[in-house]
Formats: C-alpha cells, sequence, structure tokens
C-alpha cells in the first residue's frame, strides 16, 4: 500500500524494478488516494505518471535552484543554509552569528593555528559533548574541522554557486565567474582563516 504513486516512484525505472518485484510474488499494489487497475493499461498509466512525476521532480528542482541564486545575487543568503557558528534570520534573509557556536569555531582556528591537530580538537570536543551545527550526537568528525577551516564564510564571505549538481549528486565545480559572493559578518580575523 501506498499513499499515492507520487510516493512510490517518481521515474519509470525505479517503477518498472518495484512492479518486477511484487508483480511473480502474486503482491497486490494499491494506493489510499487513487485506484490502479492490475492489467497493461493500468501499468502503462501508472509508467505515465511515473514519467510526469519526473518531470515534475526536475522542473522543481529547477526552479527552487533558480530562485535561490536570484537571492543570493541579491546579497541574501539562500534559505535552509545551517553552518555552525551562524543562524539563518528568516525577516532580513541574513546569516547571524551564534556567539556559543562562535567560540567553537574560534576555538578551532586558534586551535590549529598553535600548531595542535585537528584529531585532537575533534577528540576534545566529542569527549565533552559539544554540540554540532545540526545539534548531532554522534559529534565532529575530522573532515568536517577541516572543512570549516577551510570555509571562506568564517572570515566574512558566504560563496554560492560553486558547484553543479545533477539529480541531486555534485557534479564538479561551477567556473570562478559563475560564483556568487555574500558578506556575512566575519567569526575570524583574516589574518587568522589566512
Amino acid at each position: 500500500v501506498s499513499y499515492n504513486l507520487d510516493r512510490l516512484s517518481r521515474g519509470i525505472m525505479p517503477l518498472s524494478r518495484i512492479l518486477d518485484v511484487i508483480k511473480p510474488p502474486g503482491i497486490a499494489l494499491e494506493f489510499a488516494t487513487e485506484s490502479y487497475d492490475d492489467t497493461p493499461q493500468g501499468e502503462f498509466s501508472l509508467e505515465v505518471r511515473a514519467a510526469v512525476g519526473k518531470l515534475e521532480r526536475s522542473l522543481i528542482a529547477e526552479r527552487t535552484c533558480s530562485g535561490r541564486l536570484r537571492r543570493a545575487r541579491a546579497g541574501k543568503v539562500p534559505a535552509g543554509l545551517l553552518v555552525l557558528g551562524y543562524e539563518y534570520d528568516r525577516v532580513s534573509g541574513t546569516l547571524k552569528v551564534n556567539l556559543p557556536q562562535a567560540e567553537i569555531v574560534l576555538h578551532l582556528f586558534h586551535w590549529v593555528d598553535e600548531g595542535k591537530s585537528i584529531g585532537s580538537w575533534v577528540k576534545l570536543h566529542n569527549m565533552l559533548g559539544t554540540p554540532t551545527a545540526k545539534g548531532s550526537a554522534r559529534g565532529f568528525a575530522r573532515q568536517q574541522a577541516l572543512k570549516t577551516l577551510r570555509n571562506p564564510i568564517y572570515a566574512g564571505t558566504l560563496m554560492w554557486n560553486t558547484t553543479s549538481r545533477r539529480d541531486g549528486k555534485l557534479t564538479g565545480p561551477k567556473p570562478s565567474e559563475q560564483w556568487v559572493s555574500i558578506p556575512v559578518p566575519a567569526i575570524v580575523p583574516r589574518e587568522l582563516f589566512d
């Protein structure tokens, strides 16, 4: 049982795989919001609707990306950004410094500047139970700390539109002339960041 076809699949290939798995054992496919005829015509109708669903999903993603890019070019931070040390202000469309988290970020930069290892910082903060930006119970990872040290947002510049994606997967960097620079409050002094 599925609520409707959109919840089950938005593409012909995934739908075909599902139908191939359930048909031989004689499992019936039912939807809570619509009827389905277990006939060749019914299956064809499902496949057409799955193809339309895939197109719809692509159009939604395209419009969302376009809107976020337009917002970034206007100097506003695209909604939904979650970065340690900042919180999103929905009213102004900007990032504001979250002081307790900013202290964690600043501590990382000073720690590494003093010649201490990233791994020892991660171990210390995981042992202390320091919350991540997402509040993860798993704590920090070395790779996450390394990304923090390389992210120009902490020196006051949020870079947007830097990578290409296709079907939700990263496909590589975009040409630098397509990047959008958005000023944000710096947490780390430029000389410490560099």
